[in-house]
């Protein structure tokens, strides 16, 4: 029997009687796989946070102890979603109550998508009770600093999302450039292909045993075959589909291999292929990851990437155009029945079960009615299902009912549960109204202590003599002035708070302003104002930053839909500028 190494024993003994135990879960991830150097930093990533352990642990005045749980790590995953084996395994053994605290070396290897990673740390973990410690961040959710550090922490994760979508951009135009040189850059070459690198660009070759099935598959449904017939037949002559092909290599199943049935999207999307007819067509899909969203755009045809001629074709050019009108026909027909579905006309398409092979239900419309189906009815291998569908409206009575059994095995009645809502909803509200109370006036002394740090700073450098001196020499005319003073506040805005912006630059430009005949309450407005501005403005605006979160979405976002009110407020600032009657005609 093989040996385990001991760093990869699950650890789940205390150490010292009295003191809790975090039962923990160590985090790798690394995008890159392809090559054997870099594979090593998923160990120095783990190293490092077995090390960080060991000296808590050390530690005499620890209020608790790490125990390591497993390790779990990702390699060649992206960390702009949250697809990854690793992670998932990590998660599951978190719902399991096995772990209940998580370590990684650093943000952005637990992941580079602000948005996700943001409702990882602040609302799925914290709900789910799980401390999060971030080693080269000094960051803990439990400590008693936490609150503070969410900023930093926001702004980290900006910073990781923006170098992602940076790479993922420079990823892209050097992909554009490969596909108008006719080089095939897709993960995997299409089925019927392999692919290979001939004079220095990588090239679709045929690979003459699956390029039959290809061949089989179009000339049958060009002649008239059905889909599910097709289906069928390939199942009966044991031909693995595209997945199991990919696995083990070959087109036929074997002793000792499973044999699938291929799906009805798997041959439709051999029968889309352009490629088969010799042309390489690519940039037929667009990923909305720069927008920050998930999933792809379907491109128009005019914006698609064709290479004409660019490799062996497996088809006619004829027979891919007979078997396009007969797709164009079925999805005509189907359109009738499968789209253009009403918001509420399928209430529980995405909770909807099958209780037998716990696949989603489908979807149809027969006879005006919506109907639930189990689409494994139709196979025919071991991932075989019963025939079984219910109809919307049955359904929808079915839980009407459950749901008044319920309430009337409680007692409670509807009105008691709009009272439950709405006290759990003031409560929450207070709690968040208190929390905003507490950051603001922890940002207040925060900001006097940084104005008066600043300021002492300025008197050692005799910043106060050197700008009077500055503006008395360069700035001779008022209006010049005021538009200096204006674009200054306003960039200031932007980093520094109203407070302490003003308590730094009011007492260096007041003794220049009355010069010019500016008045001291005149000069107060106009500073506040553009400060004021400043807070909303991107790219640097603090607001943005602070509410971002609290919509789920991104600074930028939130700094685009503002722009229109940022216009309108420099339109009155330029009016509060030039005009001082507005500002001080109740004086």
């Amino acid at each position: 029997m093989a040996r385990t190494a001991k760093r990869y024993k699950k650890n789940t003994e205390k150490k010292i009687p009295g003191i809790p135990v975090c039962m923990a879960a160590i985090y790798a991830r690394l995008s890159v796989d392809n090559d054997e150097k870099k594979s090593e930093s998923i160990e120095t990533q783990v190293t490092l946070i077995k090390e960080f352990i060991q000296k808590h642990n050390e530690n005499p005045d620890k209020e608790y102890e790490i125990a390591v749980y497993d390790i779990y790590s990702d390699l060649g995953k992206t960390g702009t979603n949250f697809d990854r084996p690793g992670f998932e395994r990590m998660m599951n053994d978190v719902r399991a109550g096995k772990i209940n605290c998580i370590l990684v070396k650093d943000f952005s290897r637990f992941g580079r998508n602000y948005i996700e990673t943001g409702n990882y740390l602040e609302k799925i973990l914290p709900f789910m009770k799980v401390r999060f410690i971030s080693v080269c961040d000094n960051y803990d959710s439990f400590a008693p600093d936490a609150k503070n550090q969410e900023l930093s922490m926001n702004i980290k994760n900006l910073v990781n999302d923006a170098y992602a979508k940076d790479i993922s951009a420079k990823e892209r135009a050097a992909k554009r450039i490969a596909q108008k040189n006719g080089e095939y850059v897709g993960s995997t070459a299409p089925y019927g292909y392999c692919v290979e690198k001939i004079n220095g660009i990588y090239k679709l070759m045929v690979e003459p045993e699956a390029a039959k099935i290809v061949r089989r598959i179009f000339e049958e449904y060009a002649s008239g075959d059905g889909i599910q017939s097709i289906i069928d037949r390939l199942f009966e002559d044991r031909v693995h589909r595209i997945s199991d092909y990919n696995q083990y290599h070959h087109v036929y199943c074997q002793d000792g291999e499973n044999l699938h049935q291929w799906g009805n999207s798997s041959i439709r999307a051999v029968l889309n292929r352009n490629n088969y007819y010799g042309d390489l067509v690519q940039r037929k899909y667009e990923s909305r990851f720069q927008r920050g969203e998930k999933w792809c755009d379907i491109l128009d045809q005019s914006q698609w990437i064709i290479t004409p001629n660019a490799h062996e074709p497996i088809i006619s050019r004829e027979l891919f155009d007979k078997a396009q009108v007969r797709l164009k026909a079925a999805q005509q027909k189907a359109t009738k029945t499968t789209v253009g579905w009403e918001e509420d006309e399928r209430a529980f398409y995405n909770v909807f079960y099958c209780g037998d092979c716990k696949r989603k239900m489908c979807t149809r419309r027969y006879r005006g009615n919506v109907y639930y189906f189990c689409n494994a009815a139709w196979y025919r291998d071991e991932r075989k299902c019963s025939h079984k569908s219910i109809s919307e409206e049955k359904l929808q009575k079915i839980v009407r009912s459950e749901l008044t059994r319920q309430f009337q095995l409680s007692g409670l009645r509807k009105k008691d549960m709009s009272a439950i809502s709405s006290a759990v909803f003031l409560s929450k509200i207070n709690e968040i109204q208190t929390e905003i109370r507490k950051l603001d006036a922890d940002m207040e002394r925060r900001s006097e202590k940084l104005a008066q740090a600043f300021m002492k700073v300025l008197v050692l450098l005799n910043a106060p003599q050197t700008i009077a001196h500055f503006l008395s020499e360069n700035i001779t005319s008022k209006v010049l002035f005021l538009f200096v003073l204006n674009l200054v506040m306003f960039l200031l805005g932007m980093v520094l708070d109203v407070g302490p912006a003003i308590m730094i630059f009011a007492p260096m430009l007041l003794p220049f302003a009355r010069t010019m005949g500016i008045d001291a309450v005149h000069l107060g407005i106009i500073m506040t104002v553009n400060l004021a501005a400043g807070f909303v403005t991107p790219p640097f605006g603090m607001n943005l930053f602070v509410a971002a979160p609290l919509i789920q979405s991104r600074p930028m976002t939130v700094g685009k839909t503002a722009l229109p009110l940022i216009a309108w407020y420099c339109v009155a600032l330029m009016l509060i500028t030039y005009i001082p009657a507005i500002s001080l005609c109740l004086l």
